[in-house]
């Protein structure tokens, strides 16, 4: 090593130019190749994590009908219906949709696919689908290289089976306005499972053009390099943002009750489940009121349940008026409701659930009368969870209802 740098002082000057010309050279492409690698694997995480997203949201919708179904409210059958009409119309990226298989081995069923409608209700066992090269069993596992000839959604409902969730890269036709192309593209696509109804729902982004974006990047300048890989940060932003908001009323709909317009049970619950880790991390208090309007039933026996209906949005007007933006109030069922007061002791919720049980009386019905409600308070004590919590909260509401109605008990 000495040698080499004796040798090099030994150098003229035009040589020693030159060689620094070169390392600078050298440098700068080293740079450009791997900024270009960096960009391109953050690319695809950008896109991988716009299909976890996706594919969250479309189950996370597809939980609400199936709990609708349930409840009464509508049909399994329109429940369905309802979500494949809503699945059947997104589209984000010009080229991304959404589609619905089974899980039937060794070949799934196609139950909705919106670009080729003729596959639904057919075995998928054609050769186009036998066109997975690579694949992810859920979210933490690492990608793997796939045997050739395998069945793209063969795979990713085994590996849905495995743990829910499910990714697969494969070869497909992309849309186009009227039909799809012949050629077939590099694409990657992210599979959710729905236990309940044995539905797959998958949506997958084309990722041939990952691949042109990084050799450009390697052949344009570095000042140009950079400007594109800005713009490329822009349009991700950008379609994530426009998808986001086009699809906001999807989860809306998992974590609103559809009545009253606030909170309902399922999003109550995983709101008090941080707020108890919170409570436990920082010990500040926080309270919750349960209360339940009295006689509910002859309202709705009386004057018909639309009539009912209006009752329950007038008593939500008028508790929403009367909390904090930190509080949150949640349609526990039918007529009885929720309300997590954080950073509040017993008294402070005490004195709130007294001045809206005053102010829910204040309510006149015609042919009814005033309205009243029954209400329990507690707060989180050390030992408690969402259970022990809620039962304590429910058992002092019905103190309340044996207490004569029209009053508040806590503990």
């Amino acid at each position: 090593m000495t040698k080499f740098f004796q040798r090099l002082l030994l150098l003229n000057l035009k040589t020693k130019i030159f060689i620094i010309l070169i390392m600078l050279f050298l440098g700068f492409v080293s740079l450009i190749f791997f900024q270009g690698i960096s960009t391109k694997e953050s690319f695809l995480k950008s896109r991988k994590e716009m299909l976890i997203n996706l594919g969250e949201i479309a189950l996370a919708l597809t939980e609400y009908y199936y709990l609708l179904s349930k409840k009464g409210k509508i049909s399994e059958k329109e429940a369905q219906e309802e979500v494949k009409a809503i699945l059947r119309k997104i589209r984000y990226e010009e080229t991304g949709y959404f589609w619905i298989n089974d899980g039937t081995l060794p070949y799934p069923k196609m139950i909705m696919h919106p670009i080729m409608p003729e596959l639904e209700g057919k075995i998928c066992d054609k050769e186009e689908f036998f066109s997975a090269f690579m694949a992810q069993a859920g979210l933490q596992q690492k990608p793997f290289k796939v045997k050739p000839n395998k069945n793209l959604l063969t795979l990713g409902v085994e590996l849905a089976n495995q743990s829910g969730r499910s990714f697969i890269w494969y070869k497909w036709n992309k849309p186009l306005p009227k039909g799809y192309t012949k050629e077939h593209y590099d694409k990657m696509s992210y599979m959710v499972k729905f236990e309940p109804w044995g539905w797959y729902i998958g949506t997958g982004i084309y990722i041939d053009d990952v691949e042109e974006a990084f050799l450009k990047l390697i052949k344009e300048n570095f000042l140009v390099f950079l400007l594109v890989s800005f713009l490329i940060f822009l349009i991700i932003a950008g379609v994530n943002f426009y998808f986001w908001k086009s699809i906001r009323y999807s989860i809306d709909l998992a974590n609103t009750d559809y009545l009253t317009e606030i909170s309902n049970r399922k999003y109550f619950l995983e709101v008090l489940d941080r707020e108890i880790r919170r409570t436990l991390r920082t010990l500040k208090p926080f309270s919750v009121v349960m209360f339940d309007i009295d006689r509910f039933k002859n309202i709705n026996d009386q004057l018909g349940h639309k009539a009912g209906d209006e009752v329950l949005k007038k008593v939500v007007k008028v508790v929403k008026e009367r909390i904090r933006k930190t509080d949150l109030l949640a349609r526990w069922g039918g007529e009885e409701f929720v309300i997590l007061l954080p950073e509040t002791e017993l008294n402070g919720a005490k004195n709130l659930a007294e001045h809206l049980r005053k102010k829910i009386k204040e309510i006149e019905i015609p042919k009814i009368g005033n309205i009243t409600a029954s209400f329990g308070v507690t707060s989180f004590k050390v030992g408690d969870n969402e259970d022990t919590l809620m039962q304590r909260a429910d058992f002092m509401m019905y103190k309340a209802k044996e207490a004569g109605r029209d009053c508040v008990q806590s503990g």
